[in-house]
């Protein structure tokens, strides 16, 4: 078993939300069922600890009193960081020749 993603490793459970924006230009090819996929298979050791779950194209997060959750940014490793979803569609087109 790999090492429990942070979220999974403070709390036990994890929500993935994704942002839903497929075909709004040409940078967002993937349909949230293929994200959801290549998610559900690099998470799929922890099954049952997480779900995955569609967003509209969300923006902009407000909220004006305690929601009853705390909201709070992750620290990742630095490689994490540097990964660029338009490189990696880049290189997956090349390789493929054509949007998945």
């Amino acid at each position: 078993m790999g090492t429990r993603p942070e979220g999974l490793r403070r709390i036990g459970q994890v929500c993935v939300a994704i942002r839903d924006t497929a075909g709004t230009d040409k940078n967002n090819p993937f349909s949230f069922d293929y994200v959801r996929a290549r998610i559900e298979h690099a998470l799929r050791e922890f099954e049952g600890a997480y779900t995955v779950v569609p967003l509209p194209n969300v923006t902009h997060v407000f909220y004006g009193r305690d929601v009853g959750y705390t909201i709070e940014k992750i620290d990742i490793d630095a490689s994490l960081n540097t990964i660029s979803a338009t490189e990696i569609r880049g290189r997956l087109f090349r390789t493929v020749g054509q949007a998945l």
